[in-house]
C-alpha cells in the first residue's frame, strides 16, 4: 500500500494498466467480455 501511495511513477503506471483493463471489459458485460479475453489467452 505504501508503494501506490508513496511513488508517484508506480501510482500512476497502474492506473494506466487498469485503464486499460476497463477498457478491453467494456462497458457493460464484464463478466462476460473477461472470459472472451481469457479464452483468447488460452487459445
Amino acid at each position: 500500500m505504501n508503494l501506490i501511495l508513496d511513488d508517484k511513477s508506480y501510482r500512476e503506471n497502474m492506473i494506466k494498466e487498469l485503464k486499460g483493463v476497463r477498457k478491453k471489459l467494456g462497458k457493460t458485460g464484464g463478466a462476460e467480455n473477461m472470459a472472451e479475453l481469457i479464452l483468447e489467452m488460452l487459445t
